[in-house]
């Protein structure tokens, strides 16, 4: 018997443009200072197409950049997301920045439209069943969820089936927001979604949070009409946002385990202590 909290009434809203454009993965190729990445399948320019509200129809990104493993502390890091991480990855070059930071010789972005929590906790448990080299994972979902899931026990329980399936691995969770003018309702279960991410870190000591809703309100982030997805200089505020709190999150961890950052610290090391 199916489980009650599977979703599937979630309406899938296509990401676009402001020129009604949707962004569809295809392949890119992001490059490091000197150093061209080497990737198989990345995201691509914006192709035409029209919105739709077909909760069948999903789009997959998987970015891969890496350079090689000289000189660098870690080997690959692993981000889960949605729509907004695809916009975040074609206009803001998310990858290409993270790379450029020296920190991880791969970033693996695995992007699909439409994802929710309960369906990112299966693909990651598939990634991390055959990806040996990830070090630490970026967790950017939940807008998809909350449209439809009005349960009070839901985002706790979102929270700790993701969580079950890092495997102990460093975890940086982006938290919620959305357009709270047009959709006050959403941003209320993103403000107790939000709230129940932070309460998580007294179980979860290896969960970070990226307050992603704070720099939203206070920048003049961009929204579409749908008051979910963002305007391109959304998403490139979006990045600069990204780019320095995974950095700031990974000198955390690093800080919180006896490794060094000359030294690979354990795939599966769950030795952390809460963020503060």
């Amino acid at each position: 018997m199916q489980s009650p909290w599977e979703c599937h009434t979630c309406s899938v809203k296509y990401l676009r443009t402001c020129t009604g454009v949707l962004l569809v993965v295809l392949g890119l190729s992001a490059v490091a200072p000197k150093v061209q990445a080497q990737s198989s399948s990345l995201c691509r320019e914006p192709t035409p197409r029209h919105r739709s509200s077909d909760p069948t129809t999903t789009t997959s990104s998987t970015t891969t950049t890496s350079v090689p493993k000289t000189n660098y502390s870690s080997q690959t890091l692993f981000f889960l997301g949605d729509s907004l991480s695809i916009g975040t990855e074609v206009i803001g070059k998310m990858s290409a920045k993270l790379l450029e930071l020296g920190i991880w010789n791969r970033i693996l972005a695995d992007c699909k439209i439409g994802r929710t929590i309960t369906g990112g906790t299966n693909d990651l448990q598939k990634r991390l069943a055959k990806t040996r080299s990830i070090t630490a994972i970026v967790v950017a979902l939940g807008t998809n969820d909350l449209q439809s899931r009005t349960e009070s026990a839901y985002p706790r329980f979102a929270i700790d089936l993701m969580m079950a399936q890092a495997q102990g691995l460093p975890v940086l969770w982006v938290n919620i927001a959305y357009d709270k003018k047009l959709h006050p309702d959403y941003d209320r279960r993103a403000q107790k979604f939000n709230k129940a991410l932070l309460l998580a870190r007294s179980t979860y000591p290896n969960l970070y949070v990226a307050k992603w809703y704070d720099a939203a309100s206070n920048r003049f982030s961009k929204y579409e009409r749908d008051g979910l997805h963002l305007m391109p200089g959304g998403y490139r505020d979006r990045t600069e946002f990204l780019v320095p709190t995974i950095s700031r999150f990974w000198k955390k961890y690093l800080r919180a385990t006896p490794t060094t950052s000359t030294t690979l610290p354990s795939p599966r090391y769950s030795g952390l202590t809460p963020e503060q």
